[in-house]
């Protein structure tokens, strides 16, 4: 069986995307298979080597590349993709949210918070409301703090972890700036569930109650993120073991 390198930069908790890369190499060394991270200088000629959508060349002149698309990117290669949309042709989700920190909590609520992250601001928030910044807090258990301390959230970022982390804490999440790219069809196709979010005033009632439900629900889609890395697996190596370069 051949080993991996996974390209990434340092752990970081503040990029859904580099913490994604992190776990991908815990979860394979889980399974008791060789995977390296590419900046620990182990790199060996004959690894599998993954890179996110960033890299868009082969700076590690593997002759075994597949890329993982966290975000859109270039579909090229052997291409697996975060969530279906993305372009890959295969699915690759590892869990990123620490379900022994995010989990429902019944604390008190208190103003409201919003999230700008990779969107833009297109509308007013309430007067109450708290900016949730990107490098505060500093950790993942004070962040999950902060999030379930809101009675919602007004996210204007559609495709982003803070979202998930919110409604499986039981905070609800308006999201209020649909892209083209991530509009409300094209994340609800996605598979994920949307239990506490929604799209407009009128219907966060609604996900008031049903926020609740996102927790079950996600803990049920980390099963399926299971299967997709056993799928990664078995994909690269029988395609790259009967390889000959």
């Amino acid at each position: 069986m051949k080993n991996y390198t996974i390209w990434s930069p340092e752990y970081s908790n503040f990029s859904g995307g580099i913490r994604a890369l992190h776990v991908l190499n815990n979860e394979l060394r889980k399974r008791n298979i060789n995977s390296f991270l590419h900046y620990q200088n182990q790199h060996q000629d004959e690894n599998i080597v993954l890179y996110p959508e960033i890299i868009t060349d082969n700076p590690l002149n593997s002759n075994y590349v597949s890329r993982w698309l966290l975000a859109d990117g270039e579909n090229k290669d052997l291409c697996f993709e975060w969530v279906k949309g993305l372009g890959g042709s295969h699915s690759l989700t590892v869990n990123i949210i620490n379900l022994d920190i995010f989990y429902p909590r019944n604390e008190p609520k208190k103003n409201v918070g919003y999230w700008i992250g990779k969107g833009s601001q297109n509308m007013d928030v309430p007067s109450n409301a708290e900016l949730i910044r990107k490098f505060e807090p500093s950790s993942r258990e004070s962040l999950a703090e902060q999030l379930a301390s809101y009675e919602y959230i007004i996210s204007f970022d559609s495709f982003t972890a803070i979202n998930h982390e919110a409604t499986i804490l039981g905070t609800p999440v308006l999201i209020a700036n649909q892209t083209a790219d991530w509009s409300k069809s094209k994340l609800i196709e996605t598979g994920w569930p949307v239990y506490g979010i929604c799209w407009d005033y009128e219907d966060l009632e609604k996900a008031k109650n049903e926020v609740r439900l996102q927790y079950d629900a996600y803990v049920e889609l980390c099963r399926v993120f299971d299967k997709s890395v056993d799928d990664f697996i078995e994909i690269t190596q029988r395609l790259y073991s009967s390889t000959s370069i």
